[in-house]
């Protein structure tokens, strides 16, 4: 007997690498589908035509979506009921990521069938350099309900690959998250403040020209920073493989550039 195992493609956006290593948990867990993966940082060709279901993920931007992921999401073609998922991934409060998420994929056609918001350990440079509970997540509750969402997620593609329907989700909306994006969200694209380059460090690598999702950094003989793009995402200051970009507030502390040993030992 032939056991028709369905193609899966998850799109992502992954600032830090918490977030790719968790599309990267999901595909080992996955029985009913293998998963290629699409970096949307890195670019390059896909075909959503070619593939049975489509996962989204991406990291919560101060309690909604990245700019980047939503122009993403709006770059895409227009589908129709396609079956997709989606999850994020949040250090302190997930706020309205879901919904903003679940609207902009329903307005492109796409079908979600199952969603998921996972705590993992803060990648924001300010509260790390204070050492404050920043790398136990997720605790065990919420790696259990994680593994759940695998689990149901697998079941459903399971009965998608036997053509037996599954019931799109509902997500509800969070009230303050939605007042936090609306009212606050665009006030503090500039709250990484001044960005500076320690010129006795810095090797002019461009990794953090590379790495800027706004295309905020000028590399022009020195290193600049464009703050009517910037979105005070700390690409480049958690990239950084000099630790030479300092803020007036953080400096030679607080850097994260990969995911920390905890949360790759759980997602291993």
């Amino acid at each position: 007997m032939v056991i028709y195992k369905m193609r899966g493609l998850i799109c992502y956006c992954s600032n830090t690498g918490n977030t790719e290593l968790t599309c990267k948990y999901i595909d080992k867990n996955i029985s009913n589908a293998h998963f290629d993966f699409y970096n949307i940082s890195e670019g390059g060709y896909f075909n959503l035509d070619e593939y049975d279901i489509i996962g989204f993920g991406t990291y919560t931007y101060w309690w909604g979506v990245p700019e980047v992921f939503e122009n993403f999401i709006d770059s895409l073609s227009k589908q129709k009921d396609k079956n997709a998922f989606m999850f994020n991934t949040y250090s302190h409060f997930s706020g309205n990521t879901q919904k903003d998420m679940y609207a902009k994929l329903k307005e492109k056609g796409f079908k979600i069938i199952s969603a998921h918001s996972l705590h993992v350990p803060t990648s924001y440079p300010p509260k790390r350099a204070k050492k404050k509970n920043i790398s136990n997540s997720p605790n065990f509750k919420e790696f259990w309900k994680f593994n759940c969402f695998i689990n149901r997620l697998d079941g459903y593609i399971d009965r998608l690959s036997k053509e037996r329907k599954v019931d799109e989700v509902k997500i509800k909306t969070n009230i303050i998250g939605l007042m936090l994006c609306r009212y606050l969200r665009p006030r503090i694209k500039n709250v990484m403040g001044k960005k500076y380059v320690d010129r006795k460090l810095c090797t002019q690598c461009g990794e953090c020209q590379k790495v800027c999702p706004y295309d905020a950094v000028v590399f022009k003989g020195k290193i600049t920073f464009d703050r009517s793009k910037c979105r005070s995402c700390w690409a480049c200051f958690n990239n950084c493989p000099q630790q030479a970009i300092y803020t007036e507030d953080v400096k030679g502390a607080g850097q994260y550039k990969e995911p920390c040993k905890q949360l790759t030992m759980k997602l291993k």
